[in-house]
């Protein structure tokens, strides 16, 4: 009777080891990730701001280079083309050309 009751106890403590082990094993796949994935989300967020500056800071040289009713080369790929300030233009004609 005493070795059917080691026998069980040694079971139920390899069954308890493993289980832990399984246990532990999910934990660390499962912190790993949802580490990579704010990793990514962060890259992502990043790279999202890094555009918009981009954008802003086109848009405001633009704007600064086109001061003053003086046309701006654009240029994107293989089309250039030269953009003014509508401000500068009454009744279509130009006016106060900073040239």
């Amino acid at each position: 009777m005493i070795r059917m009751a080691k026998k069980k106890i040694n079971l139920w403590a390899i069954i308890a080891f493993v289980l832990g082990i399984l246990l532990l094993s999910v934990v660390v796949y499962i912190s790993v990730s949802k580490y990579k994935q704010s990793r990514e989300a962060e890259k992502a967020v990043i790279f999202q701001q890094g555009a918009q500056y981009g954008y802003q800071t086109a848009v405001v040289q633009m704007m600064q280079n086109a001061e003053g009713c003086k046309p701006v080369n654009v240029s994107l790929q293989n089309r250039t083309m030269q953009m003014m300030d509508v401000s500068c233009f009454i009744g279509g004609q130009l006016v106060n050309s900073g040239k």
